[in-house]
């Protein structure tokens, strides 16, 4: 079956291809009578077009006859000595070319659609997606769902996942030890059915499942769970501290995986549920983090730089997905058509084909000061800029996007901002620079605290780069404010260590003084098994980050889906998106 299925794809494959390359042949021959037609001032003969057309005269009546019949062109043939037929061109050859191709859009053929086009084309057929959105598959499936996008994927490696939609999407593709169960708030087992831990949280066990595959077809062994981990410690990244104090990995019968700690850790199976903890074939392709293989319920099946497919894996440890394929568009202007099965993102209005489920993200929008400068040394300083940037007053009641935030968390209420006529301490006409991280809710935000300093007559200069570049922190020493967004992983006890342990702008620039007790208090977090106990000892930390200052919170982010009527199973978002393995199709 599984041959059959390859075949027919080829043969459709090639078909396209086929029938892509005569269509552009005919293009270029309409290309060149444009340009004659363009040189002319008078009608051509047809002895001139058959020229023109390096063809005889009777394959150029061929031609002819078939421009007119796709309404390119008009041809009226005359008869007799010194009578000129008369051409008359109803379209331009990019109109066609354009026009041709949005059929393949028709069809779900995205690439072979744009593999043709130079640069401005590409943008003008993009421009057409979402007139296609609605046109039903080739294959009549009602088992595949469309989901737009904003922006192109970038890298789907676990181990350098940077944003919330790769993380989503990596999530769907791997499969972890363990996983974070939203609904009850615990972990539950995944690629292993049981674990264990020895010697204070030190030594943990992990026993895998039997018959574990990869998506192709490998077998998912003890091997690439040791791989996975240790990768994890030894490669420089943004997650290595996590990692840093596994001694070893040690592998045994019965499927049996052992972690050992340097230190005491009740946080470690945490951690092994986290994203970028996903496990990873031992031995992989060049291509690995453009095509991952992983063992989750989603395989990519197609990529590029308008798509990207997943369809499900028959062999996935747990139920099979109740979807046979998800069809993710790159499409800029997805907001502006309701086509889709399900829209991610911000809030809009409804179709009457419409509901919407929200979220509100954990972790906030917020803002630092630099310490290093006078005018933000000390705690009240820093407190009079975080009362005249209050979030009451910075953000509308009417804004469904966001929310004031009072703490880290949006169940923390460390400290309400109250709004001041007196202007901050900052000198008069003084110029800040302000960074911040390109993302709409960053750069929007950003502008409202710019707009805000202003009247206070304080001179804002805002800098927006990359995450890449901002991670990079060669702007620490030049900035005096950084706007960034925390968000943090669903499992908040995670989230939270994540946050206050790992690098970032606000422990860059705590002095040494303040940052010692912290990390007594992480260490010391990491020891305690008793998970609400842990939460308890993170609101503390993050009641003196707010209460001193050292970070203002903004806005808690809130994340919108919506759904069209016949999409069900939409539970449980993660990074304000949804788990695909349950969507299914009334």
């Amino acid at each position: 079956m599984w041959t059959s299925c390859k075949t027919k794809r080829k043969i459709k494959t090639d078909e396209l291809n086929n029938l892509i390359s005569s269509f552009m042949r005919l293009i270029d021959q309409f290309h060149k009578i444009h340009a004659l037609l363009e040189k002319q001032t008078t009608q051509p003969g047809l002895p001139a077009l058959a020229e023109a057309l390096n063809c005889s005269e009777r394959n150029a009546r061929l031609l002819l006859r078939k421009m007119e019949e796709k309404g390119w062109l008009r041809w009226e043939a005359t008869r007799g000595r010194g009578h000129f037929s008369r051409l008359t061109l109803l379209a331009t050859p990019q109109q066609v070319a354009l026009d041709r191709l949005s059929g393949l859009l028709a069809e779900g053929e995205l690439e072979q659609a744009f593999a043709s086009l130079d640069g401005d084309q590409r943008k003008l057929l993009a421009a057409r997606l979402p007139d296609f959105v609605q046109v039903p598959q080739a294959d009549g499936s009602r088992d595949r769902l469309r989901i737009p996008l904003r922006r192109a994927v970038t890298e789907l490696d676990p181990q350098e996942i940077l944003f919330g939609l790769e993380a989503h999407l990596i999530n769907q593709i791997f499969s972890r030890l363990v996983e974070f169960d939203q609904t009850t708030r615990q972990l539950v087992p995944a690629l292993a059915h049981y674990w264990e831990s020895e010697d204070n949280g030190k030594v943990w066990h992990f026993w895998l499942r039997p018959g574990l595959t990869f998506h192709d077809g490998s077998e998912l062994e003890t091997a690439d769970v040791q791989h996975t981990l240790l990768r994890l410690r030894d490669t420089p990244g943004c997650y290595q501290y996590l990692y840093a104090h596994l001694d070893a990995v040690e592998i045994g019968g019965c499927r049996r995986v052992t972690c050992r700690l340097k230190t005491t850790d009740y946080l470690w199976p945490r951690y092994l549920a986290a994203v970028e903890a996903s496990i990873i074939p031992r031995k992989r392709n060049s291509d690995f983090a453009l095509m991952p293989i992983g063992s989750g319920p989603f395989k990519l099946t197609r990529r590029s730089e308008y798509r990207l497919t997943l369809s499900a894996f028959e062999d996935y440890y747990r139920e099979r997905a109740l979807l046979d394929e998800i069809d993710l568009w790159v499409i800029a202007a997805a907001e502006e058509t309701s086509e889709f099965d399900l829209h991610f993102g911000y809030c809009c209005d409804l179709s009457a084909t419409q509901s919407s489920i929200a979220q509100t993200l954990s972790g906030c929008t917020h803002l630092i000061c630099n310490p290093n400068r006078p005018f933000f040394a000390n705690t009240s300083q820093r407190l009079a800029l975080a009362d005249w940037l209050a979030p009451s007053g910075l953000i509308g009641k009417r804004d469904a996007s966001r929310r004031p935030a009072s703490g880290l968390l949006p169940t923390w209420d460390h400290r309400v901002a109250a709004p001041r006529v007196r202007r901050p301490a900052v000198p008069r006409q003084k110029e800040l620079k302000m960074v911040t991280i390109l993302s709409p809710e960053c750069t929007s935000i950003a502008h409202l605290i710019k707009h805000r300093l202003e009247a206070a007559q304080i001179q804002v200069t805002l800098e927006v780069m990359p995450y890449e570049e901002y991670r990079r922190f060669e702007w620490l020493d030049s900035a005096d404010l950084v706007l960034t967004a925390g968000f943090m992983d669903p499992d908040e006890d995670l989230g939270c260590y994540e946050f206050f342990a790992g690098d970032s702008p606000v422990r860059r620039w705590l002095p040494e003084a303040r940052l010692l007790p912290i990390d007594k208090k992480l260490r010391a977090i990491r020891a305690t098994a008793d998970g609400e106990t842990r939460m308890n000892a993170y609101a503390e930390i993050g009641k003196k980050f707010v209460q001193e200052g050292w970070l203002i919170p903004i806005s808690h982010e809130i994340r919108h889906v919506r759904v069209e009527a016949h999409v069900g199973g939409v539970k449980d978002l993660s990074f304000g998106l949804v788990p695909f393995a349950d969507l299914w199709l009334r």
